[in-house]
């Protein structure tokens, strides 16, 4: 016999599809990440703050764009998973799909944030800098 409520449990216990999207997802980005990475480092085209930066605006507009336009990003285009509006009719809008990467966004921006802090202190003649008649040592 069908139980309509059996439907609606099982629709949400999607926690492993989600998580081999999501790890999918960031296994592609870090290669194509890598690859890049060695790029513009043997090119001397950035710097590793402007790089990291570049990289956080690409992740979260990847993800923000796949989500609009397809309702999926790779991963979950693998795992079967689609991302939808809260009455499941349609794709999310743009702004509701930036609004759902809004913690993606502040990660971004809080990581370039400390990557840009610790480079100064590193460079700085502050006491966590290691001197210069010590710095052969390390």
């Amino acid at each position: 016999m069908w139980n309509p409520m059996k439907e609606i449990t099982n629709k949400y216990q999607t926690f492993w599809k989600r998580f081999w999207a999501y790890f999918i997802d960031v296994l592609i980005f870090n290669i194509v990440m890598y690859v890049l990475l060695h790029f513009v480092r043997d090119n001397n085209l950035l710097d590793a703050t402007t790089f990291l930066a570049v990289m956080g605006a690409v992740w979260v507009s990847y993800r923000v764009i796949m989500h609009n336009q397809y309702g999926q990003t790779i991963g979950k285009k693998v795992t079967n998973l689609l991302v939808v509006h809260k009455n499941e009719s349609f794709l999310l809008t743009l702004k509701e799909s930036f609004i759902r990467e809004s913690v993606s966004v502040l990660i971004a921006i809080l990581s370039v944030l400390c990557f840009i802090f610790r480079q100064k202190v590193i460079n700085s003649d502050s006491i966590l800098a290691i001197p210069d008649e010590y710095s052969e040592h390390y």
